[in-house]
């Protein structure tokens, strides 16, 4: 008995992992964003702009050379004028010079922090460009995964039909066996068998077809023969956000903006501050030739209060700009009105069609009871009881296709919502 008990648990943790599991849409959804290439994008954005931001940060110290000059000059300033009690000396024409220089701003206009809100800025714009690709991502997966449904929903009408004539065909053959029946009813029967089999074929073909594809956008997660395709559960939404593609033109506008003020600055005066020191022959001195240490401090301001107004001109063309991606954020404004009108007005047609399916399947059902009974009693010949279940299965796969296109419709419009 022990024994028994022993092989009966090692059997169930064989046999568990291979059980059939429950695949939703959500678990699609997070399979393949964790595979999607694209995300690796996103930290390599962030590791630039945190390097660029560095870049910009480190502006503020002072730069520091070491430079190095050997010349040959042609000529050297000299007087001709000498006395008996003195000569002035004449320069050297090889010259050299190590020295070092330092220039450190003291005041920029504020450009350096308009710098860094427009690193921001284009940070913003990436995350959200990648973000966008996920969005197309996540309709790719949903498109997949309601025609998973319906390809499914599909072999499983014509299974349950397939079922049900060779429960018929074995009644036929006990009829033919005892002489009710005529042997080319049973093989109306066959034919009709071979027919519904082509078609569940035909649909699990499909299927499969169908769940390869999506298993490589999941990362091969999903198995052909072992999982099934749940229904999602969901609702409309109410709540609106800013879509992606709004906010991407209102982040491009604020890049015109940011551009506008990067102008301005240019007329404010800037101030730095420079230093050089280090040997020279000559120095300083050029009436001593001989290599003595020198330097230099200085102050610079940098004003251009006058450039025939091209400042003025350039800001003009940033305003120009951003009235133009204004006049596009409202026509994407009423594009997506309208489109959130087409979308509501699918819906609802969808589910008035849901209603018609159930009362067409209720009577296509009571007219297949009542022809099986005619069949029975042999006032009818078989194909039109045939064309009467036919006519039970098409009505059904309708209302499956209704029922995915609600979905379909639903997730639609609850991603339009919600975008951001």
């Amino acid at each position: 008995m022990r024994r028994l008990i022993m092989i009966t648990v090692l059997l169930l943790h064989i046999v568990s992992p291979l059980a059939a599991k429950d695949i939703t849409l959500d678990d699609c959804q997070t399979w393949s964003r964790q595979v999607y290439p694209i995300l690796r994008s996103q930290e390599l954005y962030r590791q630039i702009y945190t390097k660029s931001r560095d870049l910009i940060h480190y502006k503020k110290y002072p730069s520091i050379a070491l430079n190095s000059e050997v010349k040959y000059l042609s000529d050297v300033p000299h007087l001709d004028i000498s006395t008996a009690s003195f000569t002035f000396p004449e320069l050297t024409k090889e010259q050299y010079s190590l020295f070092v220089e330092m220039h450190q701003s003291l005041y920029d206009g504020g450009i350096k922090e308009i710098q860094q809100d427009m690193l921001l800025l284009n940070d913003s714009i990436s995350q959200l460009t990648i973000e966008m690709e996920l969005v197309k991502l996540e309709e790719q997966i949903e498109l997949l995964y309601c025609q998973i449904l319906l390809s499914q929903q599909k072999c499983a009408l014509f299974q349950q039909q397939y079922h049900t004539l060779m429960t018929i065909l074995k009644e036929v053959n006990t009829c033919v066996a005892q002489g009710k029946a005529l042997r080319f009813q049973k093989h109306e029967i066959e034919v009709q068998l071979l027919v519904c089999s082509q078609e569940r074929d035909k649909y699990q073909d499909e299927y499969h077809s169908l769940c390869r594809v999506l298993s490589v956008l999941c990362g091969n997660k999903i198995s052909l023969e072992e999982d099934h395709f749940i229904y999602p559960s969901i609702e409309l939404c109410s709540s609106h956000s800013i879509p992606n593609d709004i906010l991407f033109l209102r982040l491009q506008q604020d890049q015109y903006n940011f551009q506008n003020k990067l102008v301005r600055r240019q007329l404010v005066p800037k101030i730095n501050i420079w230093g050089k020191a280090g040997y020279g022959k000559p120095g300083l001195n050029f009436m001593d030739n001989s290599a003595t240490p020198y330097y230099a401090v200085g102050l610079a301001l940098v004003w251009k209060p006058f450039d025939w107004n091209n400042n003025e001109r350039k800001r003009m063309i940033n305003r120009l700009n951003v009235s133009l991606y204004e006049a596009r954020i409202d026509q994407k404004k009423q594009i997506r009105e309208a489109h959130e009108v087409e979308l509501l007005g699918n819906i609802n047609s969808i589910k008035k069609q849901i209603i018609k399916d159930n009362k067409i399947i209720s009577l296509r059902e009571k007219i297949a009871v009542d022809l099986k009974k005619q069949w029975l009693l042999r006032t009818i010949p078989f194909s039109i009881y045939i064309d009467g279940m036919n006519n039970v299965t098409d009505a059904k796969i309708h209302k499956e296709l209704h029922l995915i296109q609600k979905i379909e419709a639903t997730l639609k419009y609850n991603r339009f919502l919600k975008q951001s």
